[in-house]
């Protein structure tokens, strides 16, 4: 049998406490029970700030919010900018459909022609 170790993080089997945590953690979650996570620490709150604290914590926020601002408005910029490229992008792309087209159409009528060319040149 075990004795108690000097070592206070050791139980009397000799196992640390944080393996004993994780093996009550397991046999919680095999018994159908709910996890509990311990919530994260609370931001600062406004009312327990001095008023230095509050300013510089005021010139902060002011300061991050016209960050996100400016991000915005570039990230939009550049948005608009791309539906230009593709809008441009576009009417190339229709424009030579339409000359493709264009040319398949004049290729059908140059081959009927040649079609014909030779029949008339096959039957004397």
């Amino acid at each position: 049998m075990k004795e108690a170790s000097s070592n206070p993080r050791l139980d009397v089997a000799g196992e640390s406490s944080t393996d004993q945590k994780e093996s009550d953690d397991v046999k919680g979650l095999a018994a159908g029970k709910k996890q509990t996570r311990k919530k994260p620490k609370a931001s600062r709150v406004v009312s327990n700030l001095n008023a230095d604290q509050l300013e510089r914590k005021r010139l902060v926020d002011r300061n991050a919010q016209r960050t996100v601002r400016q991000r915005t408005r570039d990230h939009i910029s550049n948005l608009e900018a791309r539906i230009e490229e593709l809008v441009e992008e576009q009417a190339m792309l229709e424009d030579a459909e339409r000359r493709t087209e264009a040319l398949e159409e004049e290729l059908r009528g140059l081959r009927l022609m040649l079609e014909k060319s030779r029949c008339e040149k096959a039957s004397p």
